[in-house]
């Protein structure tokens, strides 16, 4: 194999075969006949301990695992890199293209996937008394919380009581003279009006939080709510950030998206 590949995929926690929420995201790269992986668990429900993490290679209609070694947890996080050859995965006979995807499964066997190819997964099975499940889009894990965000139990609750709620608990950032912004976590989301969770799925902004570890809230000098990920002026930043929304930007560094009540 020659040349060279470089992405990022991210990883979803998944239950009976459901994508649920997003738990991190891994950096693969190649080059030549050397590969390097490197995996971000941020999201994962468990304390501690060890999680095994393997290739999926997609084999006669089957996934098949390929060991690449243990990645260790601590607080429910863990950050690790291996190092693979591409014509010979493992010792297996399976070559990097033939990859479709990673899979991290703790102790307690939650488990942790990320695809970068079409793959079908197996259907669960259901028992005979069992309604199957429907299909349906997947709300982020951020909106699966037991906690019901005010917005939905008050219809007349407004941004500036979203601010004063999450206020008590986060610290704020002054960016100009005339803006001052709430550092946020991912989970803050559920806050905002439902018409915003979708930004849980938001591939610029979940890049910017597991690089930066943290979101911000503020409100412009006009009265305008945003929604800010922090990062770089740079070429390419900017037409991702523009792609994915987040197309204005504050000199402090943060790309922002505008919050209309």
């Amino acid at each position: 194999m020659t040349g060279m590949q470089r992405f990022v995929t991210y990883i979803y926690t998944y239950e009976d075969e459901q994508k649920k929420y997003n738990s991190g995201y891994a950096k693969i790269e190649t080059r030549g006949n050397s590969g390097r992986i490197e995996i971000h668990l941020d999201n994962n429900d468990t304390g501690g301990g060890e999680a095994k993490v393997y290739f999926l290679a997609v084999y006669e209609d089957k996934l098949e695992e390929v060991h690449l070694g243990v990645l260790k947890l601590e607080n429910g996080r863990g950050m690790g890199v291996f190092t693979f050859r591409t014509e010979t995965i493992s010792n297996t006979k399976l070559t990097f293209e033939e990859m479709a995807g990673i899979k991290i499964e703790d102790a307690n066997g939650q488990r942790h996937m990320s695809f970068w190819k079409d793959v079908k997964l197996p259907e669960p099975e259901v028992g005979p008394e069992v309604e199957p499940k429907v299909e349906s889009e997947v709300e982020p894990e951020v909106l699966h919380s037991m906690e019901i965000s005010m917005r939905n139990v008050f219809p007349d609750y407004t941004m500036e009581d979203i601010w004063k709620n999450l206020e008590k608990n986060r610290s704020g950032v002054q960016l100009k003279d005339d803006i001052y912004a709430l550092k946020i976590e991912l989970s803050d989301l559920r806050e905002l009006p439902k018409k915003y969770w979708y930004l849980g799925n938001n591939s610029f902004l979940l890049h910017g939080f597991f690089n930066y570890h943290h979101l911000l809230l503020g409100k412009m000098p006009d009265g305008r709510w945003f929604l800010g990920v922090p990062g770089v002026y740079e070429r390419q930043e900017r037409i991702m950030a523009s792609f994915f929304g987040f197309a204005e930007y504050l000199p402090e560094g943060v790309w922002y998206h505008i919050l209309e009540e």
